[in-house]
């Protein structure tokens, strides 16, 4: 299943803060759901080098933004996120800082 993902970024103080959003609907498989469907692994990438990288639960809210900031970058470096699902879904995006 696909599940669109975005990806903004804004000026940061002296970096960039990247901020990404994930619609995923986040099945906890609690009393009234019986399938199990959460994000587990979010990866932040500057210019293909791995910055951040979050583990998440399945207590995490549905449509899920997560972010970080960036420092030292230079305009037309690329941000690119991804991430995936317990059930295996992926998704990805990336922005370039101007």
């Amino acid at each position: 299943m696909t599940y669109p993902t975005s990806l903004k970024l804004a000026k940061y103080q002296s970096g960039v803060e990247a901020l990404c959003e994930i619609l995923h609907p986040m099945y906890a498989g609690d009393s009234k759901q019986s399938e199990v469907n959460y994000i587990t692994r979010v990866v932040f990438r500057l210019n293909d080098r791995v910055k951040a990288e979050f583990l998440l639960g399945k207590y995490i809210s549905r449509n899920p933004v997560v972010g970080t900031v960036f420092n030292n970058v230079e305009s037309g470096d690329s941000v690119q996120v991804s991430w995936q699902d317990i059930a295996g879904n992926r998704g990805q995006a990336t922005a370039t800082v101007k």
